[in-house]
């Protein structure tokens, strides 16, 4: 027989009808009342020498006490940690792996944008007859949009020094080097024409 420990109710079922909570005041009925205490006698406080430490840093590995103990991205730190962590202006691991993400979708899309406007060139210049015109420049001028938004990224990554700056200004070397290939070809073209 269950017994809730909050309102007192007796239940006959099975504790897998029941279920975790209590069906009259829905408290839960298989809860510890209490834990057991782990008393680990670490030492001293570095920054407190009278107090005794709770746990010791992740990075330096420096005994801290309840009041030094911090979180800071994720991990307990002490307080230098912390404030070399400002001083060097650290970024969090989610905003690292956030950054190496669009390195790489920069880089995706100047080459996107590299094959679009390789192919639009094949396309030209496999015609024997007159050009196709209309499909080239259309494909030259679409090439042109994954271009500008991977020059976008590259620059931004460059400029910021965020996520992976070489595969940044490799993008941002690709991609001005097809928008400025793309423009001067239209230029070109247009003066002659």
């Amino acid at each position: 027989m269950i017994e809730c420990r909050y309102c007192r109710a007796h239940f006959r079922t099975p504790p897998e009808e029941i279920g975790a909570r209590c069906p009259e005041c829905r408290m839960p009925l298989f809860e510890r009342t209490e834990r057991p205490s782990a008393e680990i006698d670490l030492g001293l406080c570095a920054n407190h020498p009278n107090v005794p430490a709770q746990g010791e840093c992740g990075r330096c590995k420096k005994k801290i006490c309840l009041v030094c103990r911090s979180r800071w991205h994720d991990e307990t730190i002490c307080p230098e940690c912390i404030r070399v962590s400002l001083e060097k202006r650290e970024l969090h691991p989610r905003d690292l792996q956030t950054d190496l993400v669009r390195s790489q979708r920069g880089f995706a899309l100047a080459v996107l944008g590299w094959f679009i406007f390789l192919s639009a060139w094949a396309i030209l210049l496999r015609q024997t007859g007159p050009p196709p015109i209309r499909w080239s420049v259309s494909l030259t001028l679409v090439a042109l949009i994954p271009a500008l938004f991977a020059l976008g990224i590259g620059v931004v990554q460059v400029m910021f020094r965020q996520g992976a700056p070489r595969l940044g200004l490799s993008t941002m070397m690709m991609s001005s080097v097809q928008v400025g290939l793309t423009l001067g070809l239209l230029v070109v073209n247009l003066l002659r024409n």
